[in-house]
C-alpha cells in the first residue's frame, strides 16, 4: 500500500506514514466521520489550542520559554491563539450584547445614581443665590448615560480590533520594564500568549456574572492583572514584591500613555 500524500510505500496496518507523517485513512467520507473529525479538531484534548490553555493556565513559564525557545510544533502560534480567543469572545458577546449592555448599566446604575445625586445637592449649595434648574441638569445625566451604553456596545462590537491595537502598547511596556534577555518581538509573542488567555478568563467571568452570580463581574480586572503579573513572574522568576514593582511601573506607563493620547487629542481640537 502506498501513502496517498507522498506515495511512499507503508504497511496496511500502518495509521502513519513514516516518511510525511500523513494519517493513512481507509473509511469512506460520512456525515458521521465529518462530525467526529469536526469536534476532535476543534475541542479534542489534544488539540493546540486546548494545550495551549492547559499550559498558559498551570505553566505559563513553561510555554513561554519554550516557544521562544523554538518549541513550536507543539503549541498554538501565539497570534493565531489571541486571534482565536478574541473571535470567540467577539462572538460570545455579540450573541449577548443588549444582555451585557443591561447588566453592566444595572451594575453601574446604584454608583452613578448616587454620584448624581451628589453632584445635584453640591451644585445646589454653591448655586444658592441662582438659578439652577435642576430637571434640565438631570436630563444632561440621562444623556450621558445613555452615551456610555452606546459606547459599550460599540467596544463590544469592535472587541477584537480593540484588543489587537492594544497588544503593540502592552508589549512595548513589557519591554520597557522587563527588557532582557527578551527583546520586543519575543514581548509581542508573550503578550499574544497572556492577553488571548485574559480574553477567555473575561468571557467565563462574564458568563457566571450573567448566569450565577453579578459578584464575578467586580474580579475580571483583578484576576486579569493578577495573571498578567503571576506569568511575568514566573517567566522572570521574580518574587511577589518584585512583581508588584513592575506591575506599579506598567500601569505608570498606561496612565501615561493615556493623559499623552487625551493632550494630544486636546491640542489638535484646540489647533482646528
Amino acid at each position: 500500500m502506498n501513502c496517498k500524500s507522498c506515495q511512499n510505500e507503508i504497511s496496511t496496518e500502518a495509521k502513519f506514514c513514516n516518511r510525511c507523517g500523513a494519517p493513512v485513512i481507509t473509511e469512506r467520507i460520512t456525515l458521521k466521520r465529518l462530525g467526529m473529525e469536526f469536534f476532535q479538531n476543534a475541542f479534542g484534548w489534544d488539540n493546540r489550542f486546548l494545550k495551549t490553555i492547559r499550559a498558559l493556565l498551570f505553566s505559563p513559564a513553561t510555554i513561554l520559554k519554550e516557544y521562544i525557545g523554538g518549541t513550536r510544533k507543539k503549541y498554538a502560534n501565539p497570534f493565531a491563539f489571541l486571534a482565536l480567543a478574541a473571535t470567540i469572545g467577539l462572538l460570545s458577546f455579540n450573541l449577548m450584547s443588549d444582555r451585557i449592555i443591561h447588566f453592566t448599566q444595572e451594575m453601574t446604575e446604584a454608583q452613578t445614581k448616587q454620584m448624581n445625586e451628589m453632584s445635584i445637592t453640591m451644585l445646589k449649595s454653591l448655586k444658592k443665590d441662582s438659578k439652577f434648574d435642576e430637571q434640565e441638569f438631570r436630563d444632561g445625566l440621562d444623556a450621558q448615560n445613555e452615551q456610555m451604553g452606546k459606547q459599550i456596545k460599540w467596544m463590544i462590537t469592535n472587541y477584537n480590533y480593540y484588543m489587537f491595537l492594544s497588544l503593540p502598547l502592552y508589549a512595548l511596556f513589557a519591554f520597557i520594564i522587563y527588557r532582557k534577555p527578551y527583546n520586543y518581538g519575543e514581548h509581542l509573542v508573550i503578550n499574544s500568549f497572556i492577553m488571548g488567555i485574559i480574553i477567555l478568563f473575561g468571557l467565563l467571568n462574564m458568563m457566571l456574572s450573567l448566569f450565577v452570580n453579578p459578584g464575578f463581574y467586580s474580579l475580571s480586572i483583578l484576576i486579569a492583572i493578577s495573571y498578567y503579573t503571576y506569568a511575568y513572574s514566573k517567566l522572570y522568576q521574580h518574587s511577589i514584591w518584585d512583581g508588584l514593582l513592575k506591575l506599579f511601573y506598567f500601569f505608570l506607563l498606561l496612565i501615561g500613555s493615556f493623559v499623552g493620547t487625551f493632550l494630544i487629542a486636546v491640542v489638535i481640537g484646540f489647533l482646528r
